[in-house]
């Protein structure tokens, strides 16, 4: 008898090159996120330096031209335009993580049917094959049988003649 055989081995290799190209996406898109929130951090320490920065100078009691006041709180506001900017660079991080997942839940679900179908086919491999085996045990067996027999009526024809 035939080695088992998947019927739909080729789908089932395309479907596992997409579960493998949906984990390297979801890798790839969990990178950028982590990206995106160490440069969030990045300049939110930029923008505490700052404030320190500009408290510091409030407390000495000197007093600033408003040239550099003007310069520290201009400073002080792009840094908060860019932490906005950063911001929502993360969130759009974190829709790509989830649309990701999202991507790689179906591809292994398709998978997973895949693997159904196949154990539902190796089943009925196996219960074939056997009823195979058992079809040529019984052919041995009255093969067996019969060549008894011949040789018992050869030898009660033989004994009588």
């Amino acid at each position: 008898m035939k080695r088992f055989k998947f019927r739909f081995a080729a789908v089932e290799k395309v479907r596992k090159a997409r579960e493998d190209e949906a984990l390297r996406r979801l890798a790839e898109a969990r990178r950028t996120h982590a990206t995106a929130v160490y440069e969030l951090e990045a300049v939110v320490a930029e923008r505490n330096r700052a404030l320190d920065r500009r408290d510091v100078l409030s407390a000495r009691g000197e007093t600033l031209s408003i040239v550099d006041v003007g310069l520290e709180s201009h400073f002080i506001s792009t840094v908060r335009y860019r932490i906005h900017r950063h911001q929502m660079a993360v969130a759009r991080a974190a829709r790509g993580i989830e649309k990701a997942l999202r991507i790689l839940l179906l591809a292994r679900r398709d998978l997973m049917v895949m693997d159904r179908i196949r154990e539902k086919d190796v089943a009925a491999f196996r219960a074939e094959r056997k009823k195979w085996e058992m079809k040529q045990m019984d052919e041995v067996a009255s093969l067996r049988f019969g060549a008894r027999k011949e040789s018992i009526l050869d030898e009660e024809s033989g004994g009588a003649a």
